[in-house]
């Protein structure tokens, strides 16, 4: 597994030990229809690389490096609520499965939101879901 691999955000969006993914690919894993990672293709928004050996017919496929930015990008924007509402509900899940699992990593570490967040505190909430921490105070 590769060092950029290790750092994309959620795995389940990931493709493991691959280099390129295919547009097909990509719209099976996030619940998209082909034409709609096409579409992000032909507005610029995903680099794909053409390998069709005729020009009449496309074979896009995406650098995995590239894919990861854009799944970043989508994540990171905006439209960020309606990209997780279109993923498949099995894919949702694992995405909130792996947040929670960062979350807790990050509860057990008494001294992680102060390195964070430095001007803010951790104190534990009566009302805290599954033993997280509930964050109070405010940002400097």
């Amino acid at each position: 597994m590769s060092a950029v691999q290790l750092q994309f955000l959620f795995a389940c969006l990931d493709f493991p030990g691959r280099d390129t993914v295919t547009v097909w690919e990509i719209a099976a894993k996030l619940g998209y229809t082909s034409q709609h990672v096409l579409d992000h293709v032909d507005d610029g928004r995903l680099m794909a690389i053409n390998s069709a050996l005729k020009m009449s017919r496309r074979n896009l496929r995406v650098p995995i490096d590239e894919y990861r930015r854009w799944v970043l990008s989508l994540l990171t924007t905006q439209d960020r609520r309606k990209f997780l509402e279109e993923l498949p509900d099995a894919t949702l899940r694992e995405v909130v499965r792996e947040g929670m699992a960062i979350l807790a990593r990050r509860t057990a570490r008494p001294d992680s939101d102060a390195i964070l967040f430095p001007s803010t505190t951790a104190t534990k909430s009566p009302n805290a879901v599954g033993g997280i921490s509930a964050i109070s105070g405010t940002r400097g």
